[in-house]
């Protein structure tokens, strides 16, 4: 199965963190507010805070993987 990263889970990228979750995938789900992704870690996400204006945010979400997937679903800042 692949790695995926999903930058945004709003409406979108919650969705599908499911599906993916669901099918096998590695996950890792990225918002400002991570309580909102409690639900998505009982489902077997790995979960990262980060701040789309703060580009060095964005490292720990892909440390580890090779060759990730990356979904970027932010809206513009």
């Amino acid at each position: 199965m692949a790695d995926w990263v999903i930058l945004g889970c709003g409406y979108t990228g919650t969705r599908l963190a499911r599906e993916l979750l669901a099918d096998g995938h590695r996950v890792r789900v990225c918002a400002r507010n991570l309580a909102k992704l409690q639900p998505l870690v009982d489902l077997g996400a790995e979960v990262h805070a980060v701040e789309a204006s703060k580009l060095r945010s964005f490292g720990p979400a892909v440390y580890g993987m090779r060759q990730p997937y990356v979904v970027y679903s932010i809206p513009p800042v």
